[in-house]
């Protein structure tokens, strides 16, 4: 049985991505952001995938595929092979050398460079073709990144006739006999009784069954279309066309569409906010809200999705008859051909998980005043570590020091996302990418820069449509900076002011009237890593560790700073893998904070194992946070909250703890 399932539907959520799932193996269709951490959540394996074929080059397309690629160390595949448009090769090349070399699997590249359909794979009774176009770098819509490359793939894929239904009555009566000999025929291939004669397969099953024939492509732009005049030149009739993004008005499509059901894969706003991504994000989140309503996000539907600048076409101009848009995770059999439906699945249906909401108590943390909320706050993305989990993303913080001016520090695979999901509306979501004008990565480990690359996708599309000129000054590693640059000119068009960081370094931004103040220092990881220490008027000193045992640097930067956010990997029992792995355990980070007499620590960057971070502290000690996933931390009220806050923190536990991890 084979079929196709919908994965992504929406750059801000998933991107758009198919998956087709026969007897031989898995085939992935694009590999955006955030695709690891939803298809860890929803257990859809990765083991079986060998073949990722790719659409085009761009940020919705790619971004993902660097941690799926760390990822796939894990399993005992012997090679992967990804397809793609020119250029796939060189980024394969380029991810090889800077992440994964070595790699324990044999990474392969097949261009597709012609107009005309060719065979790419041919397994299983399945062929998949594929075939060049070239479409539009630069998209109007506010949810599809512009890309660096022109070029677009189409894949055609085909299932071989099938058999017609096995007539056992007719095959006895021409003297076959029960048992192996059924099987055979029953797959289409002949038998030799005992008097010699050979039965055929037409002799004993009915007609045989056409194998459905399925068109993907890039979007719905004429260029992207035309292809479906070749599909069906190639193999009579297409069961499904789906296209992952959008682009344009259906008025004028040809009616070649005509008896196809076609799927359009990425959903219109705001239907794309019927669905949720990740429900034990969600859940969690639902929890700790209920205990700590100020400080995490209701995770509402966004109130102004629809917006004429990225609107959809009306779906009563296709002239398709058979449009469908379905929920991810559905289905599409294809084969065998008797099967063939769609099955639809319910699971990320946010009205589902909102009936959930009501089952939590009310609030355990008395009110903040209204003053102490506004004003400077910190915003925490990801607090876990290595790979994204459902528990808890990768590193990611957003400190925001007015309503123009906001600082990134680390940004792990699924910022961009994790940022769309603590916005209320869309304008809110658009004006935090503008104002973010400076970003801090601390090291080169993945787990703390993939996720940067498509927030300056996005910020340079947004500041583009605002008029808005200014770059994001970002502060990385020199290898890191490298990659930009090659992510520029082979992914998507990025803008950005290139600071290489050093120990020692110092830099001044002017927000209004206040300045900023940055100073680096050395840490105790990688060759690379650097800490940071960020003072302004109106946050006082804040220091971020980054990845790092407790070393001399860090404890001179963070003296009597006024908010130390600090990693506390393991716990205490695990200190000989906070040795090796140089981080460090919760005790160590509680003692660092003690000696250097800061005035609020802040607990980030724990491992994925956890389900719960639970720790003594000493009764003395009320100045801990722990932090959680799309915590926001107003600074003036921060003395105000720890207390309350670690007691939320500690009954969201109880219910935690009574889930399956």
């Amino acid at each position: 049985m084979s079929y196709v399932q919908h994965i992504g539907w929406h750059n801000l959520a998933v991107p758009p991505s198919l998956q087709l799932v026969c007897p031989g193996g898995t085939y992935l269709f694009n590999v955006g952001e955030f695709s690891q951490r939803f298809r860890f959540e929803h257990r859809l394996s990765i083991g079986r995938i060998c073949n990722i074929l790719l659409t085009d080059t761009s940020t919705s397309s790619v971004d993902g595929l660097i941690g799926f690629m760390f990822a796939l160390e894990a399993t005992a595949i012997e090679k992967l092979t990804v397809f793609g448009p020119p250029s796939t090769r060189t980024i394969l090349q380029k991810i090889n050398d800077f992440y994964l070399h070595p790699c324990n699997y044999e990474i392969c590249a097949r261009e597709i460079v012609e107009g005309e359909f060719i065979e790419l794979i041919s397994e299983n009774g399945l062929t998949i073709y594929g075939s060049l176009h070239k479409g539009e770098t630069t998209k109007e819509h506010l949810h599809i990144p512009d890309a660096s490359n022109e070029a677009k793939v189409s894949y055609l894929l085909k299932c071989e006739d099938v058999t017609g239904p096995f007539r056992p009555e007719e095959a006895i009566r021409l003297g076959v006999k029960k048992g192996v000999a059924f099987g055979i025929l029953k797959k289409g291939q002949a038998v030799q009784i005992e008097d010699g004669t050979w039965i055929q397969p037409n002799q004993v099953c009915g007609e045989p069954m056409k194998g459905k024939n399925v068109l993907i492509l890039h979007d719905n732009a004429i260029e992207s279309l035309q292809k479906v005049h070749k599909a069906i030149e190639m193999c009579d009739k297409l069961e499904y066309v789906f296209w992952m993004h959008t682009t344009h008005n259906y008025r004028g499509v040809p009616n070649i569409l005509n008896g196809i059901t076609v799927v359009q894969c990425d959903m219109a706003p705001p239907q794309a906010e019927l669905y949720v991504a990740l429900p034990k994000q969600y859940h969690r989140n639902l929890v700790l809200n209920s205990h700590a309503p100020q400080l995490y996000p209701t995770l509402c539907c966004k109130a102004d999705l629809s917006t004429t600048a990225d609107e959809h076409c009306d779906l009563k101009n296709c002239s398709s008859e058979r449009m469908v848009v379905l929920p991810p995770l559905s289905k599409y059999m294809i084969h065998p051909p008797n099967k063939a439906q769609a099955f639809e699945d319910t699971t990320l249906s946010r009205q589902l998980l909102q009936q959930l909401k009501g089952a939590y108590a009310n609030s355990v943390m008395p009110p903040i005043e209204q003053h102490l909320m506004g004003g400077p706050s910190i915003t925490f993305l990801g607090t876990g570590c290595s790979a994204p989990s459902p528990m808890r993303n990768v590193s990611g913080m957003l400190v925001h020091f007015s309503d123009t001016f906001a600082m990134l520090l680390d940004a792990g695979e699924g910022t961009l996302q994790q940022i769309y999901l603590r916005c209320d509306t869309l304008g809110e979501f658009i004006r935090t990418i503008c104002n973010i004008k400076v970003a801090f990565i601390s090291h080169s480990h993945a787990d703390h820069h993939l996720g940067l690359y498509s927030i300056l996708a996005f910020r340079k599309k947004y500041t583009r449509l605002n008029n808005d000129d200014t770059k994001m000054v970002v502060i990385a590693p020199k290898r890191l900076i490298e990659w930009m640059e090659f992510y520029n000119e082979h992914i998507s068009p990025i803008d950005y002011v290139p600071v290489v960081s050093t120990s020692g370094m110092n830099y001044d931004m002017v927000d209004n009237s206040s300045t900023l103040h940055v100073e680096l220092f050395e840490v105790e990881h990688i060759t690379d890593s650097l800490g940071i220490k960020i003072t302004h008027n109106d946050t006082g000193s804040i220091v971020y560790s980054g990845d790092t045992r407790p070393c001399d640097s860090l404890i001179r930067a963070a003296m009597s700073c006024d908010i130390l956010i600090q990693e506390a990997t393991f716990h205490d029992d695990e200190h000989d893998h906070a040795l090796q792995r140089c981080h460090t355990t919760f005790s160590e980070a509680l003692k660092l904070a003690d000696a250097c007499k800061v005035g609020t620590l802040i607990l980030t960057h724990f491992s994925q194992r956890y389900q719960t971070i639970e720790f003594e502290m000493p009764e003395d000690c009320d100045n801990v946070i722990v932090a959680h996933d799309l915590l926001r931390i107003p600074i003036k009220a921060i003395r105000h909250i720890t207390e309350p806050l670690m007691t939320a923190t500690k009954a969201a536990n109880k219910i935690f703890n009574e889930e399956p991890s």
